[in-house]
């Protein structure tokens, strides 16, 4: 977060509202259910606040489920937002917005398949020798018939 964005960089979005509104929205985009996404981008709200969000649509195109980000308020500071998404089978296309209130600018926004991580010990908990290893899993010495000492 606050990474330095480059001042040359054309803002794919800049915009105002004096009331908490939608300023821009993408069209309906195609979703495979049971997969995992990430919505993403970089916004900057000098004065106001400003959220990324996706309405997760079933083929009617009515929303069926809302996911937003948290709010970035006040500061020349370009902040990354990310949030996932996994959409159930009712749920087959996205529409990705952008609410402000006041001024702010939203840059290299992006709907993605995220990567899901498999690593069963993600907390990387040692045990009592402070190896880390998955939890509930044997070492892998163990496993091919050495044993610890």
């Amino acid at each position: 977060m606050g990474e330095r964005r480059s001042a040359s960089r054309q803002t794919l979005s800049k915009r105002r509202s004096a009331k908490d509104r939608v300023v821009a929205e993408s069209e309906s985009l195609a979703l495979q259910p049971k997969t995992d996404y990430r919505l993403h981008g970089w916004l900057r709200c000098p004065n106001g606040e400003g959220r990324l969000g996706v309405d997760l649509l079933n083929q009617q195109g009515q929303i069926v489920r809302q996911q937003q980000s948290p709010r970035v308020r006040g500061g020349s500071e370009w902040r990354y937002l990310a949030l996932e998404c996994k959409p159930e089978m009712s749920e087959t296309a996205a529409r990705v917005w952008f609410r402000v209130k006041g001024r702010a600018g939203l840059d290299d926004v992006g709907l993605a398949f995220a990567a899901t991580s498999f690593m069963g010990n993600k907390a990387l908990e040692g045990d009592d020798r402070k190896r880390t290893s998955p939890r509930g899993a044997e070492p892998v010495a163990a496993a091919h018939g050495m044993t610890n000492s």
